[in-house]
């Protein structure tokens, strides 16, 4: 399976905050995060999994961040 990029994981996790209407996060917030924390929430949402564990973290620190 080819692995998607940094930019398309960042894409897939925005547009799972779209869709749960989380307006408030852009995708640069959510591209500063770790790589790390980016495939671990990337990984949940691919297996169709949703917000808990590494969704929630990534969204606590994104808006951490913006402050």
């Amino acid at each position: 399976m080819e692995q998607a990029t940094r930019e398309q994981k960042v894409d897939k996790i925005y547009n799972f905050f779209q869709q749960k209407q989380i307006y408030d996060m852009t995708k640069s917030q959510i591209g500063s995060q770790s790589d790390e924390l980016i495939e671990r929430a990337y990984q949940q949402l691919n297996a169709g999994g949703g917000f808990g564990g590494p969704v929630n973290e990534l969204l606590d620190e994104a808006k951490k961040a913006e402050k």
